[in-house]
């Protein structure tokens, strides 16, 4: 069974890599559109 600490850290970094995909296509850079 996951821990907390490592149930946090899976949901903390997929919802930065959410915004930093977000920064990005923000910025205008189209080399990541799927």
């Amino acid at each position: 069974m996951p821990s907390i600490f490592d149930v946090f850290a899976v949901v903390t970094s997929s919802a930065v890599a959410e915004e930093w995909r977000m920064s990005e296509a923000e910025s205008g850079r189209p080399e990541s559109s799927q």
